[in-house]
């Protein structure tokens, strides 16, 4: 918890609060366009990117260690699935599907809900006797991160999946 007084709050603290808000939405775009992405290039840097601004989101909000810590194992993980996916899948065009609307309806909903919640955790209008408190994130939950965490790898074990089942053979005889 952050504690600054009303006369120190100025732009600065304003725009961390816009600049945070913005890597929120930036994430939840992101992970929306997944959905009707089938090439590997493109669902890789877009994986890529997520992970870098969900591992922000984590050094600003809990601890920078553990957001390296996140970041190094989500760059080991991109590193095997493209060695895989760019093994069995050189340079493929896939047709969109229809089928995806409703998925990425209900993927959209689940990171919106998560999202509120630590949204409405940052206080800035909040006061009590001329001071403004801050409230990124507090122990009782991180229960969000490690829910957003495991659907992040979801959805990353849900396109490998995908890409591998397309030819119904094991990785290695392909």
């Amino acid at each position: 918890m952050w504690v600054v007084y009303t006369q120190d709050l100025n732009l600065v603290d304003i725009s961390i609060f816009m600049s945070l808000l913005l890597i929120y939405w930036v994430v939840i775009s992101l992970c929306t366009v997944v959905v009707f992405i089938s090439q590997p290039y493109l669902l890789g840097l877009i994986l890529l990117t997520t992970s870098m601004f969900v591992c922000m989101l984590i050094g600003v909000s809990i601890s920078t260690f553990l957001g390296f810590l996140v970041f190094m194992s989500y760059v080991g993980g991109l590193m095997v699935l493209f060695v895989y996916v760019l093994s069995v899948f050189p340079n493929e065009f896939y047709d969109f599907k229809a089928g995806s609307l409703g998925l990425s309806m209900l993927f959209i909903s689940l990171v919106f809900f998560m999202f509120s919640g630590l949204v409405s955790k940052v206080n800035l209008l909040s006061t009590s006797g001329g001071v403004v408190n801050f409230h990124y994130m507090s122990f009782s939950c991180y229960w969000d991160v490690f829910v957003f965490m495991a659907l992040f790898l979801l959805l990353i074990m849900m396109c490998v999946s995908y890409l591998v089942m397309k030819k119904r053979m094991p990785l290695r005889s392909i």
